[in-house]
């Protein structure tokens, strides 16, 4: 190492001296040097302090509240080996989702995990929770994400997990939705496979939407058609469309008032569903409106005539339309009420399940 007299030579004649960080007293420009990163004090320290890594040959740089190392050279973030999922559907039920992150640092920096969420303008934070979310915590990458189970926070927020090395983080981003049933639902097709003990095509069937009550707004009625569906191409031949009924409609609708009320529903008195009545046995009927679509978070659908104990409806199953395209696969349907004889003429499907 160079002698400090030559170093003062080299200097008044321009060129260029080497002086230990060592030597660099406290309070004299620069960084002061500790021997790693336990050395770093928590206390004492005033906003802008520089201290020097020896075991890391890195600089840090006191902010108020902790120790930021500085970079220099070319820059890169953590890269990670497991990526968030892009896209989580939170339960309705309030039971939690997880997402995981693991990142590593090329030059051996540990990581750490932090988050946070927008939806339009709005920022979220760990202390300022988007609403479709009542809890976040983390624990070595793992965020445990605990929904809203209220239908008022319904919604998509983008959450962003960010992997830090102390100095550059990486962000992931994963949309979180929250809905409440089927959304958009513009129709709904039955396939009716068993009539019961009475051979004919007869149903009443409704959606409760999003908010709890009888999707039955005027204008759906007037807009709403009803068409024969293959296999069959017959028409309804003694009437279809939206009747009012009451709770004590004896062709099984207060069935439906019954279970709805058990399950927390509210419907009102009287209430409207969309009907059927056909002639042939198992026709198939498309009911679609143009109203625009519905969160539906039940479906009823029964046949069941109390005065006579006729059966009509004993089975089948439900596509639905989805801002006008029909679903591939067909729904089953839960059987609530047994009309007699074995034949259970009342049913459901639960969106929210």
């Amino acid at each position: 190492m160079a002698s400090r007299a030559r170093n003062l030579a080299n200097l008044l004649g321009g060129g260029s001296a080497i002086i230990p960080v060592e030597s660099i007293p406290e309070g004299v420009g620069g960084a002061t040097p500790v021997a790693n990163d336990a050395a770093l004090p928590v206390s004492g320290n005033s906003t802008g302090d520089l201290k020097f890594n020896q075991a890391k040959k890195t600089v840090h740089v006191w902010d108020g509240s902790e120790w930021d190392r500085i970079s220099s050279g070319p820059q890169i973030g953590p890269r990670y080996t497991t990526t968030p999922t892009s896209e989580v559907n939170l339960s309705t039920s309030g039971v939690a989702s997880t997402l995981t992150a693991v990142a590593v640092d090329e030059s051996g920096f540990p990581i750490t995990y932090d988050w946070d969420a927008y939806s339009g303008s709005t920022v979220y934070s760990a202390s300022s929770l988007p609403p479709q979310l009542t809890a976040v915590s983390e624990s070595s990458g793992v965020f445990t994400l605990t929904p809203s189970t209220s239908d008022s926070d319904a919604g998509t927020v983008t959450f962003r997990t960010k992997a830090s090395d102390g100095v550059l983080f990486t962000p992931a981003i994963t949309t979180l939705t929250l809905t409440f049933g089927l959304e958009n639902i513009t129709g709904f097709v039955v396939d009716q496979t068993s009539t019961g003990n009475y051979n004919h095509t007869v149903w009443n069937a409704l959606i409760l939407n999003n908010t709890g009550g009888v999707f039955e707004d005027s204008t759906l009625r007037s807009t709403t058609t009803v068409a024969g569906y293959t296999p069959t191409s017959n028409v309804p031949e003694w009437g279809s469309g939206f009747a009012s009924n009451t709770h004590t409609d004896t062709r099984g609708i207060g069935l439906i008032r019954t279970n709805a009320t058990a399950a927390g529903y509210t419907v009102p008195d009287p209430f409207y569903t969309y009907y059927v009545s056909e002639g042939t046995a198992n026709d198939n009927f498309s009911v679609q409106w143009t109203s625009g679509g519905v969160t539906g978070q039940r479906f009823y659908i029964t046949g069941w005539d109390k005065s006579n104990n006729n059966t009509y409806f004993n089975g089948g199953q439900v596509k639905f339309y989805i801002n006008g395209v029909l679903e591939s696969n067909w729904r089953s349907l839960t059987a609530f009420y047994d009309g007699g004889s074995g034949n259970s003429s009342a049913f459901y499907i639960d969106f929210m399940a």
